[in-house]
């Protein structure tokens, strides 16, 4: 897997991520942005589901989200899930123009709190294509704010071809 490090801006503040794909020269891929749940990074134990995703042809973009990781912020280890569905969204934008990837072709995979943080960037962004929330958690006010009114909309995809 090729790991290439990169940064993006989410409301004025500096966040970090890793583009993985299965070779350097691929172009045009479908890909999937990750971020971990409650408190983690994205070097906490995703590895595996990194390596599922580029062996099975797609790239990989996952980011840490500000006052965490990598990424910046002040003060640290500071959760807000206004900011990180803010921080969702300015990934999903930053990896439309990547290069390397099909902008019409992302899909957003969270687990465990950031399960319910995709379901609330996908419906406040309205053009993600497939969404994969494992174990969500969906109960916060501050999710349920922003995906409520927008959920009649979504429908059952099939991962393979977003």
């Amino acid at each position: 897997m090729i790991e290439t490090p990169l940064e993006f801006q989410s409301d004025g503040t500096t966040c970090r991520g890793v583009l993985y794909t299965s070779d350097a020269d691929s172009k045009g891929l479908p890909c999937v942005v990750m971020a971990h749940g409650f408190g983690l990074t994205h070097a906490s134990g995703l590895a595996p589901f990194k390596e599922a995703f580029c062996n099975a042809g797609y790239a990989v973009f996952a980011f840490d989200y500000r006052h965490f990781g990598d990424s910046d912020g002040q003060p640290r280890q500071t959760l807000s899930p206004r900011k990180e569905v803010a921080d969702w969204l300015a990934a999903l934008n930053f990896a439309r123009q990547l290069d390397r990837i099909d902008g019409s072709r992302i899909c957003l995979w969270g687990t465990s709190f950031s399960g319910g943080l995709v379901i609330a960037a996908a419906a406040k962004d309205g053009n993600v294509q497939c969404t994969i929330s494992q174990c969500p958690c969906q109960q916060h006010s501050s999710l349920t704010a922003f995906h409520q009114p927008r959920l009649s909309g979504f429908h059952q995809f099939s991962v393979s071809g977003f």
